[in-house]
């Protein structure tokens, strides 16, 4: 165990900054739009009130990528967060999942 423990240190560190990127990406490409006033209220992020996750600051970008990690509903971010810009958003949750995903089974 305390052989493995540099190995997960550095694993940890690629996931997080991968996960930084991400989030930095999402700030830029989503501040401000998942909000009350602009995702539509047929969507579950609006009936199951989501409005949490969203990337208004980075720590809210980090949470967000995190649940997209662990697969927490991320089809609900993800169609939220495509019907306020467009269908090509869809790809930036697709890439953060399969980076993320083949990270932690790359070692």
């Amino acid at each position: 165990m305390v052989r493995s423990a540099p190995v997960l240190m550095a694993l940890f560190c690629v996931l997080l900054q991968i996960m930084y990127f991400f989030a930095v990406v999402g700030m830029d490409l989503l501040q401000g739009k998942l909000t009350r006033e602009n995702v539509p209220q047929d969507l579950d992020y609006h009936t199951q009130n989501y409005y949490g996750l969203n990337y208004d600051s980075l720590v809210n970008g980090l949470i967000v990528q995190f649940n997209l990690l662990v697969v927490n509903n991320w089809f609900i971010v993800a169609d939220a967060a495509c019907r306020v810009t467009n269908e090509g958003m869809r790809a930036f949750f697709i890439i953060f999942y399969i980076v993320g995903k083949y990270q932690n089974t790359s070692t």
